[in-house]
Order: C-alpha cells, then structure tokens, then sequence
C-alpha cells in the first residue's frame, strides 16, 4: 500500500481479502470515505502475469461507472441553460432517426429518459461500434445506426438498463459544446473535481500502475487467465469508458455527498437533484432509478445510491450513502469480481454503517399463479427461459457477454418475494432479481427485467396459463 494513504482497518481488510480469495479475484483496490476522510486496501496483482500489486493508486477500467460521470457532465449543461432535461432529443440533433419505434415515441425522448434509462430502446445496438473508428467522429457514426436499434415502448413508461441512451446522451452534449466527449469531460468534470487520474485512453493510463482484465476459466473454479486486448470502442465511452482508481471515484463520490466545494458548472440543487426517483423498478421493494445513479434504499428508509460496471476482466462497485456521509469504491480485475463486490459492499453497510439491506423474504405463491410466467424471453444480450419448479421457477438463460465464453450458466433458482417479482436465494447468482411486467392492455406478462434488463416474451404463457 502506498505509504501515505491510511489504510482501512484490520477487519474490513481481513473480511474482503477472505472474500476476494474465494471468488479467485487476481487484483482488488477498495476505498471507504467517512465524513470527508478517507481510507484504503489493495489485494493482489494487477496482472497475472507481470505479478505487479495492486494500489489504491492503480488503474482500473470503472466500466458502468462512467454513467454517473456522464450524467454529470450533461447536468452541467442543464445548469448553464444549454439543455433542457425534459425537451426532445429529436430537436438537439434535427433529423435523426432515434429508433425503429414510431415517430411519436421518438420525437418523446428526452435526456431525462436517457439518464434513468427510460427511453425504451434496447440496451446494446446492433453493429460493431469498432468500426466507427478512434477518431472523433466515432460518436456521430454509432448515433447514424439508431434507426435500426429497436424501440420496444414509449419513454418514460419501464426502466430498461441502456447503454445506447448514455452514448446517445454524450453525443448530445458533445454537439451542443463543439467539441469532443472527452474532452467536454476533461474541462468540466474531471479538472473542477480534482480527478488527477481519471482518463479514456491506454494512452494515456499506461502512464500510471495500471491493471488488466481477467476472466475465469469456468463458472465454477477460481482459476483466472489474462485477458490480451485492453482494446475499447470509442463509441462506448460515454457508457463505460472511464480508466480511474478508488483515489479518484471517492473524490468524485465525496462532491456529489457535498462533501467539498469545487469550480464547477453545478449547482449543489441539481447535483442533489441526480438522486431523485424517476421511475421506481419493482412493487416488491423500493428500488428505483434517478439520474445517472441508482437508488437502492436500506430497509429504514436511508437512501443508498450507487452503481456498478462489468466490461472486459473488470467488475466494479460504487456505493454512497448522502446522509451519512459515507462512501464505498472496489474494484477488480476479474469477471466474476461482481460477486465479491456484492459481499463485501453489504458486509460494509451492515458492519460499517449498521443499515440493513437485507433481500426481501420469500412469499408463497401457488402453482396456478406461477403458470403465467413460464415461457421464452430474450433481449439483444441474452435469452432466458422459464418453468416452474419447486414453489418458484427454474431460470436458464444463455448471455453474449458472460463471465466465461462459451459456456452456458447452471439454471438459476428462483422464489417469490411478490406477485410478479423473483429472487434467487442461494447458489452463485444469489440476489439476481427478475420481475415480470404486464402489457398495460392484456395483462399478459409480455415482458420480464432480469437485473436490471428487460427482455421480450418469444413463447409460452399468458394470464390464462401455459399457452
């Protein structure tokens, strides 16, 4: 650990080391930030080849993270009036097809809709957005496609996790300003905040302790391999693109607590403002989506925002909790790194801040009332299957970008936490939620969010039973 940097206390470090061997994460750094102070672990190396250790200073790929980054930066130009959250998209880029969805839902997306990902568009575009190059153009290329990425519903009605909105969002800004997203970013969020080692090119992080994505070599050992290629589009930035280190994203954390005063173009009403509820997930618990940050209350009420990223050998963690002036940042080199996180995170919350945040309790269903959510589902990344079994379902599901290439997932078990809302409760997809959706006219579960995800029924039931 580097010297000058306080460490975390014996405990938290002991758990979280105990943790992240378990799961066979080859590197992890985590910070905690407690009323403006804060403290650090590292674990591991950074690659497994090089056996380089980690640091709190080391760099990682944040991943999803970025969101809340971008969020920001398109607040800023809320705040010096050059965008209007709730106006239409269609009149910032005049002629641009959005979707495939009818003119209507179009010419309704807002950047409101984009930042709670509210806008109904699927969450990955159908292309490769390598081919829209390095240059800075990459973003207008993607955008130029959106005519053919699928509009399953009008905005503002399901939250449904999207990449395509934040690159959409961050293309938005960069046109308004004349100039680059990153560096858009560069002048009004990471130079105002401090963030001296936050970054979006290899470039420019292979400068700095930087470390490398792993994968495991199958779903159920803990035997990682290196991933060769740090390779990202540039298309994708505004979605997941910062390079940062725990150093970094508690500062950031700490400014959206209040924490410290800063030259930036934000208000502290329109920064508070990111964490209010846009559209509540689930009828089961309290779950909801602000702007850029997701709301993820302790059973008391206490609010806890945060968000996590996945992409490449990285999985990450950021939590916050506003009120009590604390703040939470891990990250891994490791694809199943997401299941430490996870953990540890709640671990923290219980142990560090005495909050509960306990999954709900599982609630019986009968077998009648579990019929209409049988069936075939699937979205751009992934494909699920349900059946009944056992008081609850059996979810098997194959994913384009899983943890280990190639190989398909055990089925997932699931109970009912709610009259259309799942669980998993055991096994290494414990807290995976799934919660079906009913067509507004039929009633029919038409639709299910895993995660955070939604996809669109294929075959099998409706209200009436098995078809």
């Amino acid at each position: 650990m580097t010297a000058t940097l306080p460490a975390l206390p014996r405990e938290i470090r002991a758990f979280a080391g105990d943790v992240l061997a378990r799961w066979g994460v080859p590197g992890a750094a985590i910070g905690i930030l407690r009323d403006g102070e804060a403290a650090f672990a590292s674990f591991g190396v950074s690659s497994l080849e090089t056996q380089q250790p980690v640091t709190p200073e080391t760099l990682f790929r944040v991943a999803s993270i970025s969101k809340p980054f971008t969020a920001t930066l398109v607040m800023t130009l809320v705040h010096d009036g050059l965008l209007d959250l709730d106006a239409p998209i269609t009149g910032y880029l005049p002629g641009i097809a959005l979707s495939d969805g009818p003119a209507d839902w179009q010419e309704a997306i807002t950047m409101r809709h984009l930042l709670s990902h509210t806008a109904g568009i699927d969450c990955e575009l159908g292309v490769d957005l390598a081919a829209a190059g390095m240059g800075d153009d990459a973003l207008t290329a993607a955008i130029g496609h959106y005519g053919s990425l699928h509009q399953w519903g009008a905005p503002g009605l399901v939250m449904s996790y999207g990449n395509t909105g934040f690159w959409l969002a961050g293309h938005v800004a960069a046109t308004i300003l004349g100039q680059s997203f990153e560096d858009a970013m560069r002048e009004r969020v990471f130079a105002p905040l401090g963030l001296e080692r936050s970054v979006y090119t290899a470039e420019e992080a292979i400068v700095y302790p930087v470390a490398l994505g792993h994968q495991p070599t199958s779903l159920t050992g803990t035997v990682h391999e290196l991933i060769r290629s740090y390779a990202y589009p540039r298309a994708r930035r505004p979605s997941g693109g910062v390079i940062s280190t725990v150093v970094d994203l508690l500062r950031f954390a700490g400014w959206h607590m209040g924490g410290f005063p800063a030259d930036i173009h934000l208000s502290s009403q329109l920064r508070d403002a990111m964490r209010d509820p846009v559209i509540r997930l689930r009828a089961a618990d309290t779950e909801a989506w602000g702007i850029g940050w997701n709301l993820d209350p302790a059973n008391d009420g206490t609010v806890v925002i945060g968000h996590g990223g996945s992409f490449g050998g990285f999985q990450t963690q950021l939590t916050l909790v506003p009120e009590r002036g604390w703040a939470m940042a891990i990250l891994t080199n490791s694809g199943r790194g997401g299941m430490a996180n996870a953990e540890i995170e709640h671990w923290l919350l219980a142990n560090d801040l005495g909050l509960d945040v306990s999954d709900p309790a599982p609630v019986p269903l009968a077998p009648e009332a579990l019929a209409p959510f049988a069936g075939a589902f699937r979205q751009p990344e992934a494909s699920f299957a349900f059946s009944v079994a056992d008081g609850g379902l059996e979810m098997a599901f194959t994913e384009a970008y899983g943890p280990v290439p190639g190989e398909v997932p055990p089925p997932v078990r699931l109970l009912p936490v709610g009259e259309r809302d799942f669980l998993a409760v055991d096994g290494p997809f414990k807290g995976t939620r799934a919660d079906f959706i009913p067509d507004p006219e039929t009633g029919d579960f038409t639709k299910v969010r895993v995660g955070v995800r939604v996809a669109r029924r294929i075959s099998g039931a409706d209200r009436n039973g098995p078809a």
